[in-house]
């Protein structure tokens, strides 16, 4: 009885010579097709107001220091100049060891005065700073 041969395979590849045109033109598709949102932050939220207010006497624990655009700083309603700040935060840190600084800058204080006036905080030991806007003060 006569052997019957196998027939070859035929080969199953899938032939990849263009599939980098494929890829190039579905790259091109969805960067032309896509479209990108636009943040729109919150502007639907509605914030609550207040319907009476009242004047609370001096709150204890802080100190605000404002800053102008033109540089000039005030601590609690008395200005001074820069070198005064750290001797004139440290005993009021020293009484009260939980002192927060709120620091009130202008828009269009310069960074650098910023900058100073917490170099001077930092060695008056005064760490504990707020940054408040002037938002929460228009009120």
């Amino acid at each position: 009885m006569p052997k019957i041969s196998r027939k070859q395979k035929a080969d199953v590849g899938i032939p990849t010579g263009s599939m980098g045109d494929i890829v190039f033109l579905l790259l091109i598709f969805f960067m032309v097709t896509t479209v990108f949102v636009e943040y729109r932050g919150i502007a639907g939220i509605e914030q609550p107001r207040a319907e009476m207010t009242k004047r609370l006497e001096k709150e204890r624990g802080i100190v605000h220091m404002w800053i102008a655009e033109d540089g000039e700083i005030n601590i609690d309603d008395m200005t001074i100049v820069m070198s005064d700040i750290a001797g004139l935060v440290y005993p009021k840190r020293v009484a009260e060891p939980r002192l927060i600084i709120s620091i009130i800058a202008d828009v269009g204080a310069p960074y650098g005065t910023v900058a100073d006036a917490m170099l001077q905080l930092r060695e008056a030991d005064a760490l504990q700073v707020n940054f408040a806007t002037l938002y929460a003060y228009a009120r």
